[in-house]
């Protein structure tokens, strides 16, 4: 039986994160909950770049949540799509997913850097929006009652305004989370709908990735099956801040989340 990979990284090699100066800071951790919403998967044809998809053939559409934090890394989480609609001869070069934004998340990690600043999901914090990052809590250990939060895939902004930290302030220390955007990936207001390569604003929903294939795929006689998994080593980010209202104090800690990385495996099985 032969086997041919194809991977897919999703976010964190494919956004800039610049950070804020002074006591904001921002560091990547795992979840314990990640649910994402894969809701289209397309084969791209010989001549397609990393910025466009060529004749896609679409292998699998229709939402579908996956948890990825429920299995081992790299463990299969469910089958996705029906790759009897590859064209028999043809070979593809790419791979574009499409994702929704919005993803729900559970985590409890320190920020800090070992000095016991933890940053939680929780109950009745503000939830992410397409331009906001969610609120987190601030504690001084682990938790163990951190609740799952709506977060999204950030959209491509100079700065990001944090619910309740000053900017701009005596200390002129949070200028806000600036993320830039490679052209593989396209923010787009639909599944269907189409966008600007390398740019994901506020009011898209969704998010196009293209990846080039270790190596170009034809299809055979046989329909191969279609099998996805994920690995989370940078699920979720946060920035935080021991001084929120810039008064000079590090007194008043505050921290905030936006959806990371998850690495997604499709394998096509002859």
């Amino acid at each position: 039986m032969k086997k041919t990979k194809i991977l897919l990284t999703i976010l964190i090699s494919l956004l800039n994160f610049k950070n804020a100066v002074a006591v904001q800071a921002t560091k990547s951790g795992s979840a314990d909950v990640y649910k994402v919403s894969v809701e289209k998967v397309e084969l791209c044809e010989s001549g397609s770049t990393l910025a466009n998809c060529l004749n896609p053939v679409v292998i699998g559409s229709g939402a579908k949540e996956f948890d990825i934090a429920s299995v081992d890394a790299g463990a299969s989480v469910g089958t996705y799509g029906n790759p009897a609609k590859i064209s028999l001869g043809s070979t593809y070069t790419h791979i574009q997913t499409t994702l929704n934004r919005a993803v729900t998340i559970k985590a409890d990690f320190d920020v800090s850097g070992g000095s016991n600043l933890f940053c939680k999901t929780a109950s009745g914090n503000t939830a992410g929006t397409g331009s906001a990052f969610a609120v987190g809590t601030t504690g001084n250990s682990a938790s163990t009652d951190e609740t799952e939060m709506i977060m999204y895939i950030p959209d491509e902004s100079s700065a990001h305004a944090i619910t309740g930290f000053t900017l701009d302030g005596v200390g002129d220390s949070q200028a806000g989370i600036e993320i830039a955007m490679g052209t593989n990936i396209t923010g787009i207001t639909g599944v269907n709908a189409s966008g600007t390569a390398g740019v994901v604003s506020s009011s898209h929903t969704h998010i196009q990735h293209r990846l080039a294939l270790t190596n170009p795929f034809t299809m055979r006689l046989n329909t191969p099956k279609v099998d996805i998994s994920f690995t989370t080593s940078a699920a979720v980010f946060s920035t935080y801040s021991t001084d929120k209202n810039e008064d000079g104090t590090a007194n008043d800690s505050a921290c905030a989340f936006w959806a990371g990385e998850p690495t997604i495996a499709v394998t096509l099985t002859e």
